[in-house]
């Protein structure tokens, strides 16, 4: 058994991420860890409503490296870090959940690269993931606006668990535009009894 995929076991059953040397990211990966990510995926995308969602081996091999990398360079004291890998952005429902599957193990290490030093590359580069990531990124405390607009292709099951999040975390750069997306919003907030985001005022943007 690969050391990726022992550590991937650990991180997905038992919550915990403990690297001995740095991850080394290869093109061919053992098949044993695709097979590991679709077999967590299935019972992932169980919880998503709506048509069934494909799972998507490449990203989520990518986002499963992404957190590795991550992890490795919070905790570990190397001269030459690896960055993250930034050029990547969802084009697809299947890539949108694929790689949650991973990278919501990753907002508990932005939470703590940036407690650390909100001006590290770390915490920047993770910045940047999470605003093109909007499925995973809605979880955190990102001002402004994600780069990826979250509006999921009109599949209600996305939709709903992106309103979900951002009602637990509310903001309003991140509300969906108008469209199904943001009906979607409007309904949870509604149900959960809680005021929508509002738009910042001319002077609140002038402090910040």
């Amino acid at each position: 058994m690969s050391h990726m995929l022992n550590w991937l076991r650990e991180v997905f059953i038992q919550g915990e991420s403990v690297h001995e040397t740095r991850p080394e990211f290869t093109a061919h990966e053992p098949p044993s860890i695709t097979q590991f990510l679709s077999e967590e995926y299935e019972q992932y995308a169980l919880q998503i409503a709506g048509p069934p969602i494909p799972f998507h081996p490449e990203i989520a091999i990518w986002a499963a490296w992404q957190l590795a990398n991550a992890c490795w360079r919070l905790v570990g004291d190397d001269p030459n870090p690896v960055p993250l890998d930034l050029q990547r952005e969802p084009k697809t429902l299947a890539e949108h959940l694929s790689a949650d599957l991973s990278l919501r193990f990753l907002a508990a290490v932005y939470r703590r690269a940036n407690s650390r030093d909100p001006e590290s590359n770390l915490t920047k580069e993770l910045d940047a993931i999470f605003r093109r990531w909007p499925l995973t990124g809605v979880r955190l405390e990102l001002e402004g606006l994600p780069t990826t607009t979250p509006d999921f292709q009109s599949h209600s099951g996305l939709q709903l668990l992106y309103a979900e999040r951002l009602v637990a975390n509310p903001r309003w750069g991140w509300m969906p535009p108008e469209g199904k997306a943001r009906e979607w919003v409007v309904r949870i907030f509604a149900e959960q009894n809680r005021p929508l985001p509002t738009a910042p005022t001319s002077e609140e943007t002038k402090r910040a």
